[in-house]
């Protein structure tokens, strides 16, 4: 499909929804938004490797802990180098989510004037 038909088919689409009488708007917050919104701040919680909680019970807590130190020291190149890819990510999808919500609020501005505009040439078209 070319992007000249994509357009058309967009423009069609876009006209029948006006003919019908439904204008263009914003959708509406979805539980799917709410997950990913919770999504992203877990995402952002648990981005550094070396910061996890290790809980235990009092008897083993000695062994666990020396053998968390190990582990750590063993692998400690490889969790900070992904703690940091991690973080990187979660610092870019935020980005790319306030991204949209100033894409989405512009959306709404501009189609509350064009539907301002479509009901002022309705007027006019009543009044000729």
């Amino acid at each position: 499909m070319t992007l000249d038909q994509v357009m058309s088919t967009i423009r069609a689409n876009v006209a029948r929804g006006l003919a019908a009488g439904q204008g263009l708007r914003a959708p509406d917050r979805t539980e799917h938004t709410r997950r990913a919104e919770a999504d992203l701040g877990a995402l952002a919680t648990a981005a550094d490797l070396l910061d996890a909680p290790m809980g235990s019970n009092r008897r083993l807590g000695p062994a666990i802990q020396r053998a968390r130190r190990v582990l750590v020291r063993l692998l400690g190149p490889v969790l900070a180098r992904q703690s940091g890819y991690n973080a990187i990510n979660a610092r870019l999808v935020a980005g790319l989510r306030q991204d949209l919500d100033r894409v989405t609020a512009k959306v709404a501005t501009l189609t509350a004037a064009l539907d301002a505009h479509e009901r002022r040439l309705a007027a006019r078209d009543d009044e000729s």
